[in-house]
């Protein structure tokens, strides 16, 4: 597969790599999937990374993990109002630590 640099930062992906590395890491506005389980502000890039999570942390199964994940949050929120917990997770800061 042919590769393509970056132009923000000169690393090299795969072309649809590419896309999701821009909007992961240098998009202004960071789109992203909301857990949609009670209690749960975790936050993730990609839809495949809310399905692990529903699988480990919350015990659902395949099944109920792909359901879930297709009704989840779908929003846009500035890089800045996101904090990192985990290697793909991230949650939204609270109102109080955005000032």
């Amino acid at each position: 597969m042919p590769e393509v640099i970056c132009s923000y930062c000169d690393l090299k992906y795969a072309r649809r790599n590419l896309k999701r590395h821009i909007n992961a890491v240098h998009n202004s506005n960071m789109r992203y999937v909301g857990c949609n389980e009670s209690n749960c502000d975790r936050i993730f890039f990609r839809r495949e990374y809310l399905l692990i999570h529903l699988q480990s942390t919350h015990k659902k199964t395949v099944e109920e993990a792909r359901e879930m994940s297709r009704d989840a949050y779908l929003g846009y929120t500035p890089s800045e109002n996101m904090e990192t917990c985990g290697p793909q997770e991230k949650k939204l800061k609270r109102a109080e630590e955005l000032y």
